[in-house]
C-alpha cells in the first residue's frame, strides 16, 4: 500500500480545524501511522496542537509524543491538563515516559508520575541522565531464571504479552537478579520443553553499566550486531534493556551533531527550523570569530610582501586562488578528522 499524500491530508486537516471540528480532525489523524501523525502534527500551530492532542486516542497521542523531538514534546505537554498528560503518559513506553517527564517542570512531573497506573516502572529511569545507558534503557523486560525450562520460559512469554521491540533476546538472572546469561527466542522454540535454560543460554553476555554514554552503547550494539543490550549496575544486577529502535535514534542524533560540527558550529540540539535566531547565532559565533581573527594573519602576510606584490602586480591574481584553496583544504581536513573521531578511529 502506498503511503498517504501528507500534503493533501494536511489541507483537509486544517480545513476541519478551521470549523473547530476536533472530533473530525482526530479521526483524520488516527487513520495514519505514528511517523505520519507526528509529521502532520508539527505543521499545526501550537494552539491547534494543544487542543487536538487530548481529543485523540491516548495511544495515538503517546505515539505522536514519542515521535516528536524531546523539546517539542515537552512544550506541547506543558499546555495540557494534568489529567490529559496522565492518560497519554500511561500509554507510553517507560523509557519514553521518563524522557518526557524529565523534560517538564519538576512539580508537574511529580504530579503526573503520582497519577500513573504503574509509576514504579518509570520512577527508577528518572534517576539516570538522558544521554546515558540508564536513561536510554526500558524497564519493561522479561528476565528468566536459570532453573526454568524452555517450556516454562515460553509460557512466561505468553503470559507477559510483550511488545515487538522487547522480544529479540531474553536475559537470564540468578536468584539475586544478577545477569548470568542470554537466550534468544529461536533457541527456546527449537529446544525440548523440559530443557533447562542453563543448557541453552549463552553465559558470555555483553552488557553496559548504567552510566555508560549513549554513543558508546550504540557503538557496542553496532560492533557486535546486537538487537538488545542489557544495562547493569555495579553489582551486575540487571536494571533494564536498550533496544535497537532507541539506538537508531541515538545514531541519528550523534550523526547530526557531527555534521553540524563539520560546518564549524556547535550542535543545535533540536530541529534547525525550530531553533531561535539567537540560539543559532550563539552556536555559530564562536567559530566565526576565531576564523575572523585568524584571517587577519592573511592580511599580515600580504603586508609583509607588499613590495613584491607591487613589483609584480600579476601575483595578486593568485591571492584569491590561494585563499580559496586554503579554505577548501581546511574543510577537507575538518571533515576527515571529525568523522574519524566519530567512528573512534582516533582519540
Amino acid at each position: 500500500m502506498e503511503p498517504p499524500i501528507l500534503d493533501d491530508i494536511l489541507v483537509r486537516l486544517r480545513s476541519v480545524l478551521e470549523r473547530d471540528d476536533l472530533a473530525g480532525a482526530a479521526s483524520i489523524i488516527e487513520t495514519l501511522r505514528p511517523p505520519d501523525q507526528a509529521d502532520l502534527f508539527t505543521e499545526l500551530d501550537d494552539k491547534a496542537q494543544a487542543a487536538l492532542l487530548p481529543e485523540l486516542n491516548p495511544a495515538d497521542s503517546a505515539d505522536i509524543l514519542e515521535e516528536l523531538d524531546e523539546e517539542e514534546a515537552a512544550e506541547l505537554v506543558a499546555a495540557l491538563s494534568t489529567e490529559a498528560i496522565i492518560r497519554i503518559v500511561d500509554e507510553m513506553e517507560p523509557d519514553e515516559a521518563a524522557d518526557l517527564l524529565g523534560d517538564i517542570h519538576p512539580e508537574q512531573a511529580q504530579a503526573d508520575l503520582a497519577g500513573l497506573e504503574e509509576p514504579d516502572e518509570v520512577r527508577p529511569l528518572l534517576l539516570h541522565a538522558d544521554d546515558s545507558a540508564g536513561g536510554l534503557m526500558t524497564s519493561e523486560f522479561l528476565a528468566l531464571r536459570r532453573r526454568m525450562t524452555a517450556g516454562e520460559a515460553i509460557q512466561a512469554i505468553r503470559a507477559w504479552q510483550p511488545d515487538a521491540e522487547t522480544i529479540y533476546y531474553l536475559f537470564v538472572v540468578d536468584a539475586r537478579g544478577r545477569l548470568c546469561g542470554v537466550v534468544n527466542l529461536r533457541q527456546l522454540i527449537i529446544a525440548e520443553p523440559d530443557t533447562p535454560i542453563a543448557e541453552v543460554m549463552e553465559t558470555e553476555v555483553i552488557s553496559a553499566p548504567a552510566g555508560t554514554d549513549q554513543e558508546e552503547c550504540a557503538r557496542l550494539m553496532t560492533r557486535y550486531d546486537l538487537l538488545a543490550l542489557p544495562v547493569v549496575n555495579a553489582e551486575n544486577i540487571l536494571l533494564g534493556v536498550i533496544t535497537i529502535d532507541d539506538v537508531m535514534d541515538v545514531l541519528e542524533d550523534e550523526a547530526t551533531e557531527d555534521i553540524q560540527r563539520l560546518g564549524g558550529a556547535q550542535p543545535l540540539g533540536r530541529s534547525y527550523l525550530d531553533t531561535s535566531v539567537f540560539t543559532v547565532a550563539r552556536k555559530r559565533v564562536g567559530w566565526l570569530l576565531l576564523l575572523f581573527f585568524t584571517a587577519t594573519l592573511t592580511g599580515s602576510v600580504m603586508r609583509f610582501f607588499q613590495s613584491e606584490l607591487q613589483a609584480a602586480v600579476s601575483l595578486a591574481i593568485f591571492v584569491p586562488l590561494l585563499i580559496g584553496t586554503g579554505g577548501n583544504a581546511g574543510s577537507q581536513t575538518t571533515a576527515t578528522i571529525i568523522r574519524a573521531l566519530a567512528t573512534n578511529d582516533i582519540d
